[in-house]
């Protein structure tokens, strides 16, 4: 009976290991890049550290349970992005007392270069290490049946090992080319990576087993964009133990605007994510996203099509990223005066470089910094001026569009360069809907600024806002024309 038994853990073993080994099997692999691509992680902005828990359930009490850490952090020369590094810890167990382990410790470099002037190459570069184990303690056996008592779980089983353990080194790389959006998300992706090319080798009882190649595929095109939602197609392949895994499925993102943040939660987006894996079933996630951090939640139902042998009854899978953006814009330049922005009349202004409506001056980086001296020089004076902007909202609309975030990073920049600034934010609306209704709408525009300059960086104690609806137009609303131009926002900065 104990040769039957160490035969049938070893064929176990080697069936539970083709599943747990490596595999691309998170849902919300946003968080698992080392997972799918080495590659993959010199493409984003953000430092961050992600943990993911997913457990797969079959019949008879039967599980499958995954537990995943990623720190991964973007490399930076002058404000350029020219690569990043990752670490990620992965626990897999299985069985229905968990007898089967894999774990292991993975570390990545990834380089990146400006393939076009459009798109993006990354080469990764992973090496890790990878320990299975077998653990027989919670097996029963014949040699705990006792005569005249039965069953006694204290009793040895009767085998000459409790555990057995092995492990070993392993080489994987990865290519990952991207098109990024202006806003410096990914509009379209194509990944290939080859693990274990170092084939390593595995021995239990005696025998000898070798890693074959596993090779992955991961495609996605954001098909759709229009205000705050968008849509991306998504493909991810991967052969693994000469089985072929397709799984097909979708992002659906929406942003949105949270007036009156807070520490916790403010303005972010929320994305629906779908999968349907070939053979297997439909996996559906939602995930919350916040500029310091994400959370996310998936449940994966399985179809007719699922193991023959141990049927599958479900997946759960959790997600939490903390992470912080490393990117900051460039400094080229600071809009201070210019006829596109500044409609109306400037004010109690302290020296000239700021230039005048009449200046239509631009500020250019060595300038700022003369300009940084001065107001360090002038900062026991008061230092006053409005700048106006008509950032062309729509009609009752209170969303930033492109040319107004370039504009308000040009006023981060000034206000992150000379911290004994302030600002003050005011809303204007025409002179259409009732005067309340533009109360509100013009807050609304204020607030939506102020949020996006906390999210720069800029500390909220030195921010305020204003409303002021049709209160202050700057041209008669007399056409559709000039009740663009009064749909504004005014800044005031002071010391």
């Amino acid at each position: 009976m104990a040769r039957k038994l160490i035969i049938s853990i070893y064929i176990l073993f080697l069936t539970a290991i083709s599943g747990i080994a490596q595999d691309v099997n998170f849902m919300m692999y946003s968080n698992t890049s080392l997972n799918v691509n080495p590659a993959i992680i010199s493409s984003s902005d953000d430092f961050k550290v992600g943990a993911n828990y997913r457990n797969k359930s079959y019949i008879n009490n039967v599980n499958a349970q995954s537990a995943y850490l990623m720190l991964s952090r973007p490399l930076y020369k002058n404000n350029n992005r020219y690569g990043g590094f990752g670490f990620s810890v992965l626990s897999d167990k299985s069985g229905d007392v968990q007898q089967l382990t894999c774990e292991g410790i993975t570390g990545a470099y990834a380089h990146e270069v400006q393939l076009t002037s459009w798109s993006r190459l990354s080469l990764g570069l992973q090496v890790a290490y990878f320990m299975k184990r077998i653990d027989t303690r919670q097996f029963s056996t014949g040699s705990q049946w006792v005569d005249g008592i039965g069953y006694d779980p204290a009793a040895g089983n009767g085998e000459e090992f409790e555990s057995l353990t092995t492990g070993n080194f392993t080489l994987s790389s990865g290519l990952f080319w991207y098109i990024p959006n202006d806003d410096r998300t990914i509009k379209f992706y194509l990944g290939f990576a080859m693990y274990n090319l170092t084939k390593p080798k595995y021995s239990f009882f005696g025998a000898e087993q070798t890693e074959p190649f596993k090779y992955v595929a991961n495609a996605g095109y954001e098909v759709y964009r229009k205000g705050r939602f968008s849509i991306m197609p998504q493909v991810l392949y991967y052969n693994s133990y000469y089985q072929h895994n397709l799984t097909v499925g979708s992002k659906w993102s929406y942003q949105f605007n949270v007036v009156q943040g807070n520490w916790l939660f403010s303005s972010g987006s929320i994305d629906l994510i779908t999968d349907y894996q070939i053979n297997e079933g439909v996996a559906v996630g939602v995930q919350v996203n916040q500029p310091g951090f994400s959370f996310g939640i998936g449940y994966g139902f399985a179809d007719n099509f699922a193991n023959n042998y141990t049927p599958e009854k479900g997946i759960v899978e959790i997600s939490l990223t903390v992470k912080k953006s490393l990117f900051r814009e460039p400094a080229k330049r600071t809009v201070v005066s210019d006829a596109d922005y500044q409609k109306g009349k400037p004010r109690d202004f302290v020296f000239n470089k700021l230039g005048t409506t009449d200046d239509k001056k631009v500020v250019e980086k060595d300038e700022v910094k003369d300009i940084r001296k001065d107001i360090k020089r002038e900062s026991d004076k008061e230092i006053k001026f409005k700048l106006e902007k008509d950032f062309r909202f729509g009609f009752n609309d209170a969303e930033l569009n492109d040319e107004a975030k370039v504009y308000i990073n040009d006023i981060v920049i000034l206000l992150s360069e000379n911290e004994m600034l302030n600002i003050e934010i005011i809303g204007h609306t025409d002179n259409v809907g009732t005067r309340a209704a533009n109360q509100k709408i013009s807050e609304r525009r204020a607030e939506v600024v102020k949020n996006y300059l906390i999210e720069r960086g800029i500390d909220v104690s030195r921010i305020k806002t204003r409303g002021m609806a049709d209160k202050q137009p700057l041209f008669e609303n007399d056409t559709r024309e000039n009740r663009s131009k009064n749909r504004r926002v005014e800044f005031v900065i002071y010391y």
